[in-house]
């Protein structure tokens, strides 16, 4: 697992100046640790009254006293070994040491939350450019309560990750470094001050295991609330009318209340941790002092000795406890990452092609296409249709007929397996997405409109527009005098989904921002069926504007809007059932005999 989260090391790559100067610092820490202990161990031999005045030079290691520059130190003044100088000497050393362990602490814990908040962000930008990059089919499968979870939650797991890694690489140095130092004053109270690390981690062995599952559940049922709002925020009119708030209301407790029992359940493991490295260290202590204090009073060991391998082995605890708590901390932010990471590796299942395709010039051909969103229950089958240049094709029949399907294999939002599309004779799956959908314009039956401008909403993924360009495009549909009514015209911002504005409207817009694109081929998927007839009519005057020197593939349930297309193709079950104009199928398809007869035409 932790070589699976060490992957997101690799955003720290384009720091690596401030994470060097980081773990620097945290390799500064476990040195300073340890040196401060020594210095305060030698403090404690040094006021012992038994050492001589005149004798304080025997406390200093031999390390120190036969190095030349101590030498020559002691050659310029030699009263620095009096016991009086040493002892202000120490006191100063000391003083620098702390000094230093606090700018030491302070710079990588900065560093440290500056690595994570940048990787942080740097993260979620890769996160929502690798989710654009999957095909339809993975959001119809995955809740989009658990994506909004993901990008915010989920991603401060990595954050947290992150930033105990300076502590993850620095503090067993620190803690190396103190082990030798104490078994260097005494290998017994050594000994004794570290029995109670096996008992520690047998505890702490138990309480990740429940942090880590407590964790996934308590991740799961985030998720579940946070599906439970969007669930009655986007359906809120379906809500209100059907007078259901109590009943979504009932639905989010249910899921909270599921996620507090988790979550209390984690806080109970988490907290555990706290109490059993504290227990354990000061049952060490314990040891220590019955164990020291018993050679004091037998005259083997001396009474510095012991305060000075207490004051050390205090010290140590430190960073014991920092990584002890890294453990929780790390149990409980690993299923997060864990998650991030799958969501990362999961691939689309549509192949982008490298050709650019300049223009649109010929045709678009359907060769011989099946196609089945589950295997083994077909929606199209062996479809074959040539739309020429300037044609207007309509698809009708009844509904799971596979009309829509036809128009989302053509802007390629899923892959064939059996039969080819191509444009101009290019196979699309040979074209890049952008340079296949820059060719395509859509205007669906429920347009989404972004939260944004009416003039970002018309001239939408382009920017620098000409805001000229912009209201002829609104005149061309009849919208421009609505917009100007507006108290502020086009800089009014739509609600999300479009809210503030009326079916009609929000049609035209979304006609406004197909003819803004001004590509050549253009998909209209019932367009006009979910509104009234005067809305129709503006609509269709629209559309009529849009569709001019287009080739239109349009998808209807009224024949009135599509009598005088060029073909009508009349399917069933996936299948062409009858191609022609609206005379040729009247007399050459029942089905479609009946469809007229049926809307009275």
């Amino acid at each position: 697992m932790l070589l699976k989260v060490l992957k997101f090391t690799r955003f720290l790559y384009k720091y690596k100046v401030r994470f060097i100067f980081m773990m620097i610092m945290g390799v500064l820490y476990g040195f300073v640790n340890t040196s401060i202990a020594g210095t305060a161990g030698f403090l404690m031999k040094l006021i012992n009254p038994e050492v001589p005045v005149d004798n304080a030079i025997s406390l200093i290691p031999n390390v120190i006293v036969n190095n030349s520059l101590f030498q020559s130190l002691l050659t310029a003044y030699p009263s620095i070994v009096s016991k009086h100088s040493l002892f202000y000497m120490c006191l100063g050393v000391f003083l620098l040491l702390v000094v230093a362990l606090s700018v030491g602490i302070f710079y990588q814990n900065y560093l440290g939350q500056w690595l994570s908040t940048r990787v942080t962000i740097d993260l979620r930008e890769e996160l929502a450019e690798h989710l654009l990059t999957l095909d339809l089919s993975y959001y119809i499968n995955s809740p989009k309560g658990n994506l909004v979870y993901m990008m915010s939650t989920n991603i401060g797991g990595v954050s947290a990750i992150l930033n105990m890694v300076a502590i993850l690489l620095t503090r067993p140095l620190a803690l190396a470094v103190s082990l030798v130092y104490i078994f260097y004053i005494n290998w017994q109270l050594a000994v004794c001050g570290l029995v109670g690390v096996p008992l520690a981690t047998i505890a702490m062995r138990k309480l990740s295991k429940k942090i880590r599952w407590t964790t996934m559940s308590s991740m799961q049922k985030g998720m579940d609330v946070t599906s439970a709002l969007l669930r009655f925020m986007n359906g809120i009119v379906t809500v209100k009318a059907f007078n259901c708030e109590q009943f979504e209301l009932d639905n989010l407790k249910k899921h909270n209340n599921e996620l507090f029992y988790y979550s209390a359940k984690q806080l109970r493991a988490r907290c555990g941790e706290r109490p059993v490295s504290s227990l354990t260290s000061k049952f060490g202590i314990f040891l220590v002092l019955y164990v020291g204090g018993n050679m004091v009073l037998d005259g083997k060991l001396e009474f510095d000795s012991v305060v000075a391998f207490i004051a050390a082995l205090s010290l140590m605890y430190a960073p014991a406890k920092e990584l002890s708590k890294l453990n929780a901390d790390m149990q409980a932010s690993l299923p997060m990452a864990e998650a991030v990471i799958d969501l990362l590796s999961i691939k689309g299942n549509i192949a982008e092609g490298s050709k650019e395709i300049e223009s649109f010039n010929n045709a678009v051909s359907l060769k011989n296409i099946n196609f089945e969103y589950v295997e083994g229950s077909p929606v199209i089958n062996d479809f074959s249709l040539d739309i020429n240049k300037g044609e207007t094709v309509a698809l009708v029949g009844a509904s799971g007929s596979g009309k829509t399907t036809i128009i989302n294999l053509i802007l390629r939002l899923y892959d064939l397996k059996n039969g080819k599309i191509e444009i101009d004779g290019e196979n699309i799956k040979n074209l890049t997405f952008a340079s296949l959908r820059d060719k395509i314009s859509i205007v669906t039956q429920s347009p989404y409109l972004f939260s944004c401008t009416i003039a970002e909403n018309i001239s939408y993924g382009r920017n620098n527009v000409c805001r000229d360009d912009v209201i002829k495009v609104a005149k061309a549909v009849n919208m421009h005098e609505e917009i100007m009514a507006l108290p502020q015209g086009y800089d009014t911002v739509v609600m999300e989904g479009g809210d503030n504005f009326s079916g009609g409207q929000k049609q035209r817009l979304s006609i406004s921002r197909a003819l803004f694109k001004n590509a050549p081929i253009l998909l209209l998927d019932e367009a006009t069926s979910a509104l009234d007839s005067v809305n129709e009519k503006q609509v269709q005057d629209s559309l009529d504007i849009l569709m001019k020197g287009r080739t239109t593939v349009v998808i209807a349930h009224r024949l009135s809007t599509i009598k005088n297309a060029d073909k009508i193709v009349m399917m069933e079950q996936g299948r062409i059932i009858g191609i022609g104009s609206h005379k040729d199928l009247e007399e050459s398809c029942s089905k479609y005999r009946y469809l007229v007869k049926l809307q009275g035409l």
